[in-house]
């Protein structure tokens, strides 16, 4: 009995030193090894190992090395990580861990194939996590996978929160884009469903944030709400090979992956360029169907090139198919944008155009453009056109040939105010090359042009009119015109030559006869000559879109022919030769400048004869009418005058006359003998509405005797 007892006793000691070396990881290790093998096995995946653990069992306390957790769409490998089981564990219930701390672990991850195979078999928990230093990869498809590398981890699986963050990554395709810093909040589900509350990170110049379902580790099946700051520069990083810049923002939901993808979003942006076109203002929605080769629809609204844009484009690759409205566009900022356009030279443009093709090459473009402008001439152009061809975008050129019907009028500022003039015509187009022919049928007159060029340079421009009416143009004129012209070079700095006939014009109701006009120019700048015979007038000068300048030459002209051209109070006689230089401001006529000098001056006015005794010289400026010493003589007197007479009726007067005069020899009644001298010193002031004179006058030898009537 005795015996037996000390037995007992040394196998209760033998079991408590066994117990002891347990609880003291003093085991046979590779058993435990295989069973927490067995259990990843079973509850994560079949290729799952455990290349190297030791359990301290009182602790539950494991150190692992090489640790691969292979699922049917993930595989995890771990070189270092510390574990502490939860007691569940060993009894075959969940796979659920007081901590886990892993080192530098790597993630692969698989979209998965099936709707289960990403299942996983047993509850996953995990109280408390620790990832330094992992890398995360997820295979998109062939040449296709994204990566984040220096993520960390902090916080619980199966339940509570998990703080994420990365340092960057790079998305690898046909280019690798790279990835900023990622930072975030998750909640994953015991069965690795993912839930994001917050996430957010850079991509190139850009910034998102996400929030939602995620789906599965390995079935990824999202349903997110996505907030965007886009960079649109980084677009070209995504395969879309075109010149844009600008910032846009995105607000909506992104659903499924790859052929399930659907993005569905509203853009807003200001201040953008597309191919160098600007877009001050855009407001689109986006759906988006399919995987990078997928469908997209945007139906936007654009404010650009000074007016608005609204319709629907459809995108799939390179496809495009688009119906746009568009109102108010500033011709000026189309050409800014190098669009050639032959006509109208100011104005807006609105109209309708469809498109379809592809947009890296050529689209085929039907559309109908109303114009309201101004034309060469500063004609004011309404028209409306149809037309259809191809256009390559990112060289604004038109591609095969267009043939458009013109159809429109201009409006012509005449005597009566605006008048609509019809016109027609028909536009050929190709390979940046146009011709056409136009005719016009108003103002009494027909008119036809025909040009060709390219862009705003016309290789040659011909027009000619007939009977045209002057009186339509202005009120004081009357008779018809005949012109014609021949021009080439760019369409604001024509090149070219013109004629304009008049075979009979009248004036103020005066008759003035024939008058022509020859012009000749070079890059808007125009040498002319004019002339008038009967009234023995001849000029030259030169012209461009700003300024008129030109000299007359006067012939022993008439005075009474052009006093009749000019309404004045006293009636005149007499001729004239002389020169007048004269600068024009074609914007602003009264600004005009001149200078004169009358070589000679025979004047007969109010019963006076009078002849300048030397060159008039005199000026215009401002409206001021200058001259220097003028000397006349005439019916027994002499005098001098200079000074300044303003043309306005409110204009400052300032001048001086000297005069003397044999009063026997000054006008008078026949019936009336007169005899004496008189002598004058005035000065004239005030305002031509209101003159004031101040002076002297000296009489002398005054007699004055009427012969006696005959009865």
């Amino acid at each position: 009995m005795a015996r037996r007892g000390r037995i007992f006793l040394l196998l209760v000691l033998l079991a408590i030193v066994l117990v002891v070396l347990v609880l003291l990881g003093f085991l046979p290790q590779d058993i435990l090894r295989r069973y927490v093998e067995k259990r990843l096995q079973t509850g994560l995946g079949a290729g799952s190992s455990i290349g190297r653990m030791h359990t301290v069992p009182g602790r539950l306390s494991t150190d692992v090395e090489d640790l691969v957790i292979q699922g049917p769409t993930y595989r995890l490998i771990v070189p270092k990580a510390q574990v502490i089981l939860e007691p569940g564990f060993l009894f075959g219930k969940a796979l659920s861990f007081v901590s886990v701390v892993l080192d530098a672990p790597r993630l692969e991850i698989t979209p998965a194939t099936t709707s289960d195979s990403s299942a996983v078999k047993q509850a996953f928990i995990i109280r408390q996590l620790t990832v330094t230093n992992a890398t995360v990869i997820y295979h998109l498809g062939p040449n296709n996978q994204l990566t984040l590398s220096g993520v960390s981890m902090r916080g619980a699986v199966g339940e509570g929160a998990l703080e994420v963050a990365a340092t960057g990554g790079s998305w690898q395709r046909e280019t690798t884009v790279a990835l900023g810093p990622v930072s975030g909040r998750l909640r994953v589900s015991s069965r690795l469903d993912i839930g994001i509350d917050t996430l957010q990170g850079d991509v190139l110049h850009s910034h998102v944030q996400v929030s939602g379902p995620l789906g599965r580790i390995g079935a990824l099946d999202p349903d997110l709400r996505l907030q965007a700051r886009i960079d649109l520069r980084d677009l070209k990083a995504f395969g879309l090979d075109a010149d844009v810049s600008g910032r846009v923002t995105a607000n909506g939901r992104l659903t499924g992956l790859g052929e399930s993808l659907v993005l569905d979003t509203k853009i807003q942006g200001g201040t953008l360029k597309v191919s160098s076109w600007p877009i001050d203002r855009i407001d689109a929605h986006l759906v988006h169907k399919g995987g990078f080769d997928g469908r997209t629809d945007v139906t936007l609204e654009a404010d650009l090139l000074g007016g608005r844009t609204d319709g629907m484009v459809r995108l799939q690759g390179h496809q495009t198919d688009a119906d746009l409205k568009f109102a108010g566009l500033d011709v000026a900022r189309l050409r800014e944008q190098g669009v050639a356009l032959g006509w109208p030279q100011t104005g807006r443009l609105g109209g309708t155009l469809s498109a379809s093709g592809n947009w890296r090459s050529t689209l085929q473009v039907k559309g109908s453009v109303e114009t309201a402008g101004i034309a060469a001439g500063d004609m004011a152009v309404k028209a409306h056109l149809d037309a259809a061809g191809g256009v390559r975008l990112q060289n604004r050129t038109v591609d095969p040939p267009v043939e458009a019907t013109i159809g429109g009028s201009l409006n012509v500022e005449t005597a009566k105010g605006a008048e609509a003039v019809p016109v027609s015509g028909r536009v050929h187009y190709a390979g940046g090359l146009y011709s056409g022919n136009v005719e016009a049928r108003g103002l009494g007159a027909t008119v036809t042009a025909s040009a060709e060029g390219r862009g705003s340079v016309l290789r040659r421009l011909e027009a000619q009119g007939t009977s045209v009416e002057l009186s339509l143009l202005r009120p004081e004129a009357d008779g018809i015109a005949n012109f014609h012209l021949t021009a080439s070079g760019p369409i604001d700095r024509l090149s070219g030559t013109a004629n304009v006939d008049v075979p009979e014009l009248v004036w103020n109701e005066e008759r003035v006869g024939p008058v022509t006009v020859r012009l000749e120019g070079v890059l808007g700048r125009g040498q002319f000559t004019f002339e008038a015979p009967e009234l023995r007038v001849t000029g030259q000068g030169t012209v461009d879109r700003q300024t008129l300048q030109t000299t007359l030459k006067l012939d022993q002209t008439e005075i009474e022919r052009i006093a009749r051209l000019i309404p004045l109070a006293q009636p005149m006689t007499g001729v004239t030769s002389g020169t007048a230089n004269v600068t024009l401001p074609l914007s602003n006529p009264k600004a005009a400048v001149a200078d004169a000098r009358l070589d000679t001056l025979e004047l007969v006015t109010s019963g006076i004869t009078a002849r300048a005794t030397q060159p008039v010289v005199a000026s215009l400026r401002n409206r001021i009418l200058e001259f220097t010493t003028v000397q006349v003589e005439g019916n027994g007197v002499t005098a001098s005058a200079s000074g300044r007479v303003g043309l306005d009726a409110a204009a400052p007067i300032d001048a001086h006359f000297v005069f003397d005069a044999d009063l026997a020899r000054t006008p008078h009644p026949a019936d009336l003998t007169v005899t004496g001298a008189a002598h004058g010193d005035v000065t004239v002031n005030g305002t031509r509405e209101r003159p004031r004179a101040f002076g002297e006058v000296a009489l002398s030898g005054i007699t004055a005797q009427r012969s006696a009537r005959s009865s």
